[in-house]
């Protein structure tokens, strides 16, 4: 037997989503232990509430729950002989 759920109104919520990138080709790092934040400035679409704000690049949420992220950098080292590590913080 299938059965249907149907949520009352005030119990729906909004979608929330937003998509931002970066122009930038490259960002330097001019030495060994620098923390770099890569910025996601160019709002392309934020659906919802306006919860992304492209000037920081930093999204508070309106509801709780779960939500996904999906963001990718490339590194390319100036020297390809030399030990890289990179670490990405959320």
């Amino acid at each position: 037997m299938n059965a249907l759920l149907v949520a009352n109104a005030e119990d729906l919520v909004s979608p929330s989503a937003f998509r931002a990138t970066n122009p930038n080709t490259t960002i330097p790092i001019s030495q060994a232990d620098t923390f770099v934040k890569v910025t996601f400035p160019n709002e392309q679409f934020d659906i919802g509430n306006n919860e992304y704000n492209a000037a920081t690049s930093t999204i508070i949420p309106e509801f709780n729950g779960v939500y996904a992220f999906n963001a990718s950098i490339f590194f390319q080292p100036d020297n390809p002989n030399i030990d890289y590590e990179v670490e990405l913080f959320f």
